[in-house]
C-alpha cells in the first residue's frame, strides 16, 4: 500500500475497535504497511543487493572457473516469474534454481569457461543445457 492506503493510517485505537485486545496490540511497538514488490524492485535486487541471489550463483559458478553472465532479458524473466509466485523476493531463489540446478551438477566436468544465462535459459532450462553441452562437446571435437 502507497501513502494513500488507509493501512498507511491504521493506529493503535483502531486495532482495538475492530477487535484485537488492547494488552495485544500494546505489544506490537512497531508497525508497518509493506507493499508488494513490483518487477523492477526484484529486477533492482537481482542486479544491485549485496549478497544477492543472482551474485551467489555467480560465485557459486566461479568455483568452478565457470564466468556466468546474465543477461537483461533473463532477468526480466526471473522477476516475472517471481512475482507469479507471490513469495516476494524470497521467489528469486526458486526461479534460480529451478532453471539453474541442473547446470550445476553437469557444467563443472565439462571445458565450458562462460554461461550467458538468457531469457530462455530460464524459459527452458532442459534445453538450453542440452544444446550447451552439444556445442561444447563439438568445440572440443574440432580443436
Amino acid at each position: 500500500p502507497d501513502a494513500d492506503s488507509p493501512l498507511s493510517r491504521v493506529r493503535a485505537a483502531d486495532l482495538i475497535r475492530a477487535g484485537l485486545e488492547a494488552e495485544f496490540v500494546g505489544r506490537i511497538p512497531v508497525r508497518v504497511v509493506c507493499r508488494a514488490l513490483q518487477l523492477n524492485d526484484l529486477i533492482d535486487l537481482l542486479r544491485n543487493a549485496e549478497g544477492s541471489v543472482l551474485q551467489q550463483f555467480e560465485r557459486d559458478f566461479e568455483g568452478y572457473g565457470i564466468k556466468m553472465v546474465v543477461t537483461d532479458d533473463a532477468m526480466h524473466e526471473i522477476a516475472t516469474r517471481a512475482i507469479a509466485q507471490h513469495t516476494g523476493a524470497r521467489g528469486l531463489l526458486t526461479v534460480l534454481e529451478e532453471a539453474l540446478r541442473d547446470y550445476k551438477f553437469e557444467l563443472p566436468s565439462t571445458g565450458i569457461k562462460r554461461l550467458v544465462v538468457d531469457r530462455g535459459t530460464i524459459v527452458h532450462p532442459q534445453a538450453q543445457l542440452m544444446q550447451l553441452l552439444r556445442d561444447s562437446g563439438n568445440e572440443s571435437q574440432s580443436e
